[in-house]
């Protein structure tokens, strides 16, 4: 089952100790994955997971840069909204996003992934 935060920092705590601790494969179980990728087609899914890994490879580097619970410090998830995003486009992670999904049972990770 896919963790829910109520939080951004219980989001951010769960990224932060899982980066610490070098499990980067509870980051991708947690993560849904973009919805365009075709569950059946495995070498999609092969690729998406590649990609995922070495994305969430490039947010422990941000991390080690500058911890991510003192980053976000202060911050909270936008109320009214369904969809929200750390970083992106060359903003505080670089060009890693962090994208998150507002469901009733609270935010979910929908994927973490590095544009270019």
């Amino acid at each position: 089952m896919r963790p829910t935060f109520a939080t951004l920092p219980d989001a951010i705590s769960f990224l932060a100790e899982r980066l610490d601790s070098n499990d980067h494969d509870a980051i991708a179980a947690a993560c849904d994955g973009p919805p365009e990728t075709p569950r059946n087609v495995a070498g999609e899914v092969v690729h998406w997971r590649r990609h995922q890994t070495w994305a969430i490879k490039k947010l422990a580097e941000a991390h080690t840069q500058c911890d991510l619970r003192e980053r976000y410090a202060g911050r909270e998830f936008p109320a009214g909204v369904r969809c929200f995003k750390l970083g992106g486009h060359e903003a505080e992670l670089g060009h890693t996003h962090v994208d998150f999904l507002y469901t009733r049972e609270g935010w979910l990770l929908e994927r973490i992934w590095v544009c270019r």
